[in-house]
C-alpha cells in the first residue's frame, strides 16, 4: 500500500494545525509555506476535510483554518480512508468485486489479514501523536518533515 500525495500532504497540513493554531486560525499560505506545498493543491485537500468535519474556516483578514475536531480524535487511518478509500490490498477482497477464484485462493486470506492489521495500527495513530513528534524532533533541532 502507498498513500497518495493526498493523504500525505493532508496529514503535513493537519500535523501543522495541531502545532501551531493554539485554537486559533492559521492561514493555508503559512501553511503551504512552511510544508512546502502548492496552496492551489492545500485548497482541494482542505475543500474535503473541511466538507468532512476535520477542518472550519473563518473568512476574513484574522481568518484562517483550525481543526474542528480535538487532534486526539483524528487518526492516521481517519485521513487515509478518506483519500484513500477501503484500503484492501487486492481488488478480489472487496465483497463487490466478482472472482471465479475467491472460494479456491489460497492468498486472499493473508490480503485480508495484512489490510485488517494495517488498518488496526493506523487508527493506533492520531494527530496529537504526531504533533508531539514533530514537536519532540522540533525540540532536537531536527528539521522534521512529516
Amino acid at each position: 500500500m502507498k498513500f497518495s500525495t493526498k493523504t500525505r500532504y493532508s496529514l503535513r497540513a493537519l500535523t501543522y494545525l495541531a502545532v501551531h493554531s493554539n485554537g486559533k486560525p492559521v492561514f493555508l499560505k503559512e501553511i503551504a509555506q512552511k510544508e512546502e506545498l502548492s496552496v492551489k493543491y492545500l485548497e482541494g485537500l482542505f475543500f474535503t476535510l473541511k466538507r468532512n468535519g476535520y477542518l472550519s474556516s473563518i473568512r476574513g483578514p484574522n481568518g484562517g483554518y483550525m481543526l474542528a475536531v480535538e487532534p486526539k480524535n483524528i487518526t492516521v487511518l481517519d485521513i487515509a480512508t478518506l483519500f484513500e478509500g477501503d484500503l484492501k490490498l487486492a481488488d478480489c477482497t472487496n465483497d463487490e468485486v466478482e472472482c471465479s477464484r475467491k472460494m479456491q485462493c489460497a492468498t486472499i486470506s493473508i490480503y485480508e489479514d495484512i489490510a485488517e492489521k494495517f488498518k488496526n495500527i493506523l487508527g493506533t495513530y492520531n494527530l496529537k501523536m504526531l504533533a508531539e513528534i514533530y514537536e519532540d524532533k522540533t525540540r532536537k533541532g531536527v528539521t522534521y518533515y512529516i
